[in-house]
């Protein structure tokens, strides 16, 4: 048996006795901003600036390509494949409802009209609870398990407080969210109906943020707010750049759409990406696009402004795209980290309106037969601007991620209601 043969197996016996430090490459927690380190505890922000935290890693080469390239080494499900390079220390503290492994299909309607070959749709909707957010909330709260922690606080426009509601759930965990007051009553009954608490909030997604923030800080309790605020949480976002590697058989797709709040989304497929190049595994990344709503977009005004910095969004607004619109009160370092990846890629941002949210949420439902909230079709509504602007080509392999599922909040559909009593009545009224 070869050495490095010789090496996976004892890997993957690692993985089945669930031994602790033998399989885990995370190091520690490092400050974007001011450099200083923590360690894998349970931290919101720098402690010594008040910035962004990220988990570094000190990689083996090797067994991090087996573990891409090689799905049957530890034998787990969904993202927990790439369990060596997520901040875990066993398997037993893992908490999974299966997420991970969403479909990537390809478009049979927006990408021929549009002249665009290889347009690619990631059904992030069908993840678990019906979200992205599974991903991310599936490691911080197994992180948070594996610290002891039992309470675990949430500030969310929806899809984070039903997937943390869910995953606290499963880990027989205590669960408190905090939702602005006009949050989808579907999303609030989902968090519901797993056993959470629900506190809704007068005002904008800031003021939540500001609550639940206030209540991990005050009561020790695990805030998986999907900001930046818990820094395990981008780990799991990191996943998709994985899968999207394997799903093009290490070919990378050249432009990648993404709606955008805060960004941590954005910001986690980017350092996945990254991560594969820093491993010698592709030479190239993916231009990022970040897509938010027209009535709140503080970083696309960064963007557009060529400015450093994102600053906090000062109007009112309402938006059908409700999970995207973060005026980013108080933590507009969210903001700025995020286009800082956008730049880092040579990606760009856009924005649609009202109108043009409303549009690509139906004509995905019934032109490619994918029930999206308007959240996510905004990523697929940016294609059209993209192509109109030459950002992307004919040529280009180009991937749009489906964040939530159209039942999160689904919109009315205006038809004339038909009522018969007899097959006769039916020919007159359809044929």
């Amino acid at each position: 048996m070869s050495g490095l043969k010789l090496l996976l197996v004892r890997l993957a016996d690692s993985f089945k006795q669930e031994k602790e430090g033998l399989i885990m490459f995370a190091e520690k927690l490092q400050c974007i901003a001011c450099k200083s380190e923590q360690d894998l505890k349970m931290h919101n922000k720098c402690p010594v600036c008040g910035g962004i935290l990220e988990v570094k890693y000190r990689f083996d080469k090797v067994l991090a390509e087996e573990t891409l390239r090689n799905q049957e080494v530890c034998n787990l499900p969904g993202i927990w494949k790439f369990l060596a390079m997520l901040p875990l220390v066993s398997t037993k503290y893992i908490v999974s409802l299966g997420e991970g492994n969403t479909p990537v299909l390809g478009s049979k309607s927006l990408g021929p009209e549009l002249g665009l070959r290889r347009l690619f749709f990631k059904l992030e909707s069908l993840n678990p609870s019906g979200s992205f957010k599974d991903r991310g909330i599936s490691v911080a709260i197994s992180k948070a398990k594996e610290l002891g922690v039992t309470h675990v606080v949430v500030a969310s426009t929806g899809n984070a407080s039903a997937s943390t509601a869910a995953y606290a759930a499963r880990a027989g965990m205590k669960c408190v969210v905090c939702v602005p007051e006009n949050t989808s009553r579907a999303k609030v009954s989902q968090a519901m109906a797993h056993g959470a608490r629900i506190v809704l909030v007068r005002g904008d997604f800031s003021k939540s943020y500001e609550i639940a923030l206030q209540a991990s800080e005050k009561l020790g309790w695990a805030n998986t707010s999907t900001t930046f605020l818990n820094p395990y949480n981008m780990e799991g976002n990191k996943t998709v750049a994985y899968e999207l590697w394997q799903e093009f058989h290490g070919n990378v797709p050249d432009v990648i759409v993404i709606p955008v709040g805060a960004g941590p989304l954005l910001a986690g497929v980017a350092k996945g990406f990254e991560e594969l190049r820093e491993l010698g595994m592709t030479s190239t990344v993916p231009r990022l696009v970040g897509v938010q709503a027209e009535e709140c977009s503080p970083i696309f005004d960064a963007f557009d402004k060529g400015l450093e910095k994102v600053s906090q969004w000062e109007r009112p607004f309402s938006t059908l795209a409700a999970g995207v619109g973060d005026p980013l009160k108080g933590y507009s370092d969210d903001g700025t980290f995020t286009l800082d990846a956008i730049k880092r890629t040579h990606g760009t941002v856009v924005t649609l309106d009202e109108e043009e949210i409303r549009f690509s949420t139906e004509e995905m439902a019934r032109l490619e037969g994918l029930f999206i909230e308007p959240t996510s079709s905004i990523s697929a509504g940016a294609i059209r601007k993209l192509k109109e602007s030459c950002f992307i080509s004919e040529h280009d392999l180009v991937v749009s991620l489906l964040t939530g599922h159209g039942l999160k909040h689904f919109l009315p559909m205006n038809q004339k209601q038909v009522v018969i009593s007899d097959f006769k009545e039916f020919e007159l009224a359809l044929l």
